[in-house]
This record gives C-alpha cells, structure tokens and sequence, in this order.
C-alpha cells in the first residue's frame, strides 16, 4: 500500500528475453478483472505509452484508457505494447 492506504498493484507478469518486447510493457499498462454483474473478465488499458489491444478474428481493437475496458473472449489475444498473451476462458 502507498502512504494514503491504497492498494498498489504489482507485476503479476513479466516478459523474460527480448529487451525490445519488455521495454514495450509499462510497470502499470493495464490489467484484467472478473466483473460479477457481466459475468465476464475485462481487460483496461492505465494510460500505457504503447497502449493496449486485442486482436479478435483477425482485427485489432485498441482497448480505451480506463474507462470501461474491454470484455475478453476465448481465443483472444491481448497485445501489451509488442507482448502478446493468448486469453482461454474455461466455461466451467
């Protein structure tokens, strides 16, 4: 926690390799979330400086800065800056 009691995140993945790849990816860029109310995860962009997307058949669609992120699906593809991680979804 910081000096005012708030949750400070922390890395909860780290790119190992090539230094381009890991210097694309902020300390902060973005983050996943399980939302009850849709019964969904969603993926939400902080403001990185090589921003967020996810590909989806075939287009890339830039998740917005903060705001409401993006719902995942199974199959997605979350490009942090030049990282890319693969989304699966179990259904059970």
């Amino acid at each position: 926690t910081d000096q005012q009691g708030r949750v400070v995140r922390r890395n909860d993945l780290a790119f190992i390799g090539e230094a381009a790849i890991s210097r694309s990816v902020s300390r902060a860029h973005g983050y996943v979330a399980w939302l009850a109310a849709s019964k969904g995860y969603r993926v939400y962009d902080e403001h990185s400086s090589h921003g967020t997307q996810v590909a989806r058949q075939g287009r890339l669609i830039p998740v917005p800065p903060r705001r409401d992120g993006l719902k995942l699906q199974p199959g997605d593809e979350i490009h942090l800056g030049q990282a890319v991680v693969r989304v699966e979804i179990s259904t059970t």
